[in-house]
């Protein structure tokens, strides 16, 4: 089969951004780069296909320790034990989405538009964040939100 021509290639590096955090902590000492590439081709048949690979490194950890009120003499007290960037990140993500549409025209102006969407084709399961950064917590650095997995949708649109 041949390709029938590109229609889009796009290439894009986001700008820099502090990495990821539900932290009141936020300080932004060190940064990710992602990157994001999309194709879009057109196939015999009226077929159109397009793919989106999505590529960013993982959130960094943090150890953080709260400091009781009767010492700190304020409540909710955090504080970082190391600098953001000293300990390791979560592990870094790699997400490859395909689409497959075909339209289909019909009497006046009516179209209808037939969709296959694969999501997470490399299956990535990277997690997204930790349950706890605080060292006194049974649950800390217990990795959670994890990257859905591979799954497929079929979806139309019908405009008149």
């Amino acid at each position: 089969m041949r390709l029938a021509r590109y229609r889009r290639l796009t290439v894009s590096w986001r700008e820099p951004a502090p990495a990821r955090s539900s932290s009141p902590l936020h300080c932004a000492t060190k940064y990710e780069v992602p990157v994001t590439l999309q194709v879009v081709v057109k196939l015999p048949l009226g077929l159109q296909a397009s793919a989106s690979l999505d590529a960013h490194e993982g959130a960094h950890r943090l150890r953080t320790r709260a400091i009781p009120s009767s010492i700190a003499g304020v409540s909710s007290t955090v504080i970082m034990l190391q600098r953001r960037g000293d300990l390791d990140r979560l592990p870094s993500v790699t997400i490859l989405d395909a689409r497959v549409q075909k339209e289909f025209s019909f009497g006046r102006g009516a179209r209808l538009g037939i969709f296959l969407d694969a999501l997470n084709l490399n299956n990535e399961n990277a997690p997204q964040s930790v349950v706890q950064a605080n060292v006194t917590s049974s649950s800390y650095q217990f990795q959670q939100s994890f990257v859905a997995p591979r799954r497929f949708m079929l979806s139309g649109k019908f405009s008149f």
